[in-house]
């Protein structure tokens, strides 16, 4: 669970790095709209974009092939792990959206 403790690693990035070097983008953000996420870095970085028919045209050639077998997936969570969850992760949730500056840095619980 320490890997995904992301305010820890981001603020030992920024007390070398300043923030409007870092470029953090949210997967869930990513995953709906990869063309718009990486079109956000190749701004971030001020270099030209390609077309967005490239762009579909390369992702659709370049698919992640990771996800879980059926038979492995996890159905749901079960509440009072969700509940157990949202405690522990809530400190680190606080800090990184004041590490960022923005509420979508949350999760649904908020």
């Amino acid at each position: 669970m320490y890997a995904s403790i992301y305010s820890v690693y981001l603020a030992d990035w920024l007390k070398v790095i300043p923030r409007d070097q870092v470029h953090v983008i949210k997967f869930e953000d990513h995953i709906q709209n990869e063309v718009e996420s990486i079109n956000s870095v190749f701004d971030f970085l001020e270099v030209p974009r390609f077309s967005e028919s490239y762009l579909k045209h390369y992702l659709e050639n370049h698919l992640v092939r990771n996800s879980l077998k059926p038979e492995f997936k996890i159905p749901h969570i079960l509440p009072e792990t969700r509940e157990l969850l949202e405690k522990f992760f809530k400190p680190f949730l606080e800090d990184l959206v004041k590490l960022l500056g923005d509420d979508k840095w949350y999760w649904d619980m908020y």
